[in-house]
């Protein structure tokens, strides 16, 4: 858990954040890895027609960005949080 806390602090860094907020575990937590979880995805595909642009952008709605695991079309075998990171990066390419 603290590898990812500090790799996510350091990206924000080098992105160039005015304030990174950095949370803080205590040695004698403990977590459960026996819990369920999902991704859920989709209603929001990424495509050609009419949907959301590849800057995750809504075709007919002005200044609308959708952001996150609903642009994918369908779920891969792996974690999804490093493509949602990639996508709301790429989508700030697309707010200038």
């Amino acid at each position: 858990m603290r590898h990812g806390i500090n790799t996510a602090k350091k990206i924000m860094e080098k992105m160039g954040a005015d304030f990174v907020d950095v949370d803080e575990i205590k040695d004698d937590v403990k977590f459960n890895h026996k819990c369920y979880t999902d991704h859920f995805i989709g209603g929001a595909i990424m495509g050609a027609s009419p949907a959301v642009n590849t800057y995750s952008h809504m075709w007919d709605m002005e200044n609308l960005f959708v952001v996150g695991g609903s642009s994918f079309p369908h779920n891969s075998n792996y974690n999804s949080t490093v493509t949602i990171g990639a996508f709301a990066y790429r989508a700030s390419e697309g707010m200038e």
